[in-house]
């Protein structure tokens, strides 16, 4: 398995990867085709056998403020102060081999060379234990800012 830069004919298989795992919080096609559109150097795909076997979506965004899911962003902001971690995605036979923290290298490093300090994301369903685990540490948010995540939601920052 290798991660390779998403390209917007991935889109509909990311979208189709999004719902299969993610249920009803995942996302169509169409979120995943501006994110490419807008930071193509933010979103890949984990090619394996058979074909996708994972995704990570990131773009710089701006702390505290996670966009709700299922919305297009329209655009990037103009100051942006952090990098948000969309979704990292992967298929349960694509677990536990290290690609979570090898794209989460490139991502870092993507970040840096954007001059971000700040790695941002919001943890669904109960996965705020995994995310402490590379290193992210919960920053509490009203509920409303993610209330779109889901119940068990956790607003989380890495600092770089």
């Amino acid at each position: 398995m290798e991660w390779r830069r998403a390209r917007l004919e991935d889109a509909d298989a990311i979208g189709r990867l999004s719902v299969q795992i993610l249920g009803d919080l995942g996302e169509p096609a169409e979120i995943f085709a501006e994110r490419i559109t807008l930071c193509p150097e933010g979103c890949h795909v984990l090619a394996g056998e058979p074909g996708m076997v994972g995704y990570a979506i990131t773009h710089p965004w701006l702390r505290g403020r996670p966009p709700p899911m299922n919305q297009r962003l329209g655009s990037l902001p103009t100051d942006p102060d952090c990098w948000y971690v969309h979704e990292v995605v992967l298929r349960e036979e694509a677990r536990g081999r290290g690609g979570v923290r090898a794209i989460l290298q490139v991502l870092k490093e993507t970040a840096k060379a954007a001059r971000l300090p700040v790695m941002a994301l919001v943890a669904i369903e109960g996965a705020s234990a995994y995310w402490e685990g590379l290193g992210f540490a919960a920053v509490p948010l009203a509920d409303a800012q993610i209330g779109s995540y889901g119940g068990q939601a956790v607003y989380m920052e890495l600092q770089l």
